[in-house]
């Protein structure tokens, strides 16, 4: 990724000239994420074909990319990492979700499980982290706008499942991998294993 990143950079340097250097860094970063993103994309719908289940792929995305860009939680230290949590966290929610429909969880126990899944995004979200500082006023902005998604999500997940659709239980087991996600970078960032922001 830095090499691809680097080239990148370069070939746009020879046809633009860019005099100052920080800004060099400032395009290979997001270079960086945007090639990134694209795998991470890419990724989940090979994934989704292979279960057979574009659809699926689709709900996980969007629900998982519009929470968690407001929640933060858990950061690989290398783009390889990341790609690779991102596939093992869709991949694990999908057969959650599989569970859940074949065990036909009730209305009451999906909203409690929700109603726990909000605890870790009230007390942490955003969770800090030095790639990404926020202001005081940013950090109000994400958490106010993290639980309206979450609820509005959680909302979505109960009235399909009212209605025995099962992608209800999709969104409902993405919604919830974000919280344990915050959890996964708390704890990670307090015993040291991962600096924190802010």
């Amino acid at each position: 990724m830095d090499k691809i990143s680097k080239n990148i950079v370069k070939f746009i340097s020879k046809n633009m000239p860019i005099d100052d250097e920080e800004m060099l860094d400032v395009y290979k970063y997001g270079i960086e994420i945007t090639l990134s993103s694209l795998i991470n994309f890419v990724m989940i719908i090979v994934c989704s074909l292979l279960l057979g289940d574009l659809t699926a792929g689709l709900v996980f995305m969007v629900c998982f990319i519009f929470l968690r860009s407001y929640t933060g939680g858990y950061h690989a230290e290398a783009y390889w990492r990341c790609n690779v949590a991102f596939v093992c966290t869709f991949i694990l929610t999908y057969f959650v979700s599989r569970l859940f429909d074949r065990i036909d969880m009730n209305i009451y126990a999906s909203i409690t499980i929700l109603l726990i899944g909000l605890v870790p995004i009230i007390k942490f979200a955003p969770v800090k982290n030095r790639h990404k500082i926020l202001s005081e006023r940013k950090r109000k902005k994400s958490r106010i706008t993290s639980l309206v998604l979450y609820i509005l999500f959680s909302a979505l997940s109960i009235f399909m499942l009212i209605f025995n659709i099962w992608y209800g239980y999709m969104v409902l087991t993405t919604i919830l991998s974000v919280p344990v996600l915050i959890l996964v970078e708390v704890f990670m960032q307090k015993k040291g294993y991962h600096i924190s922001g802010n």
